[in-house]
């Protein structure tokens, strides 16, 4: 089956009170789950590239970046914004990131300062 990319992706809204905060849990739980994931594992693993693909590491940070556009977003509802702020659809920040090498993206140490900042927001 092929995938869809998540920029096609349609997504619905009419979720109950009830499975909003399932979905808060989850959120809640992520971070603790990817370093229990990744733990054991060697940085040449982390690190790796099959067919110029995405690296484990850089997959996760993207998840870390996004956290900012996330924290924004909750920023924007509650301040009553007329507009969420805007996705950057080009990835800068991760091309960016990508360029410089001696970052291929955050280990443990991103994870676990990434958790502290879920669970602060959620």
């Amino acid at each position: 089956m092929p995938k869809t990319k998540w920029v096609k992706k349609k997504f619905e809204f009419d979720l109950s009170q009830d499975e909003f905060s399932s979905i808060l849990n989850r959120l809640k739980e992520t971070p603790e789950k990817i370093e229990q994931l990744i733990y054991s594992m060697s940085p040449d693993i982390l690190t790796k590239k099959i067919d110029d693909s995405w690296s484990i590491q850089e997959h996760i940070g993207h998840i870390i970046d996004l956290e900012e556009l996330h924290e924004g977003r909750i920023d924007d509802f509650i301040n009553k914004a007329e507009q969420l702020r805007a996705a950057d659809m080009t990835n800068k920040k991760n091309s960016r990131s990508r360029s410089q090498s001696k970052r291929n993206y955050k280990t443990i140490a991103g994870i676990k300062n990434y958790k502290g900042k879920i669970n602060k927001s959620v």
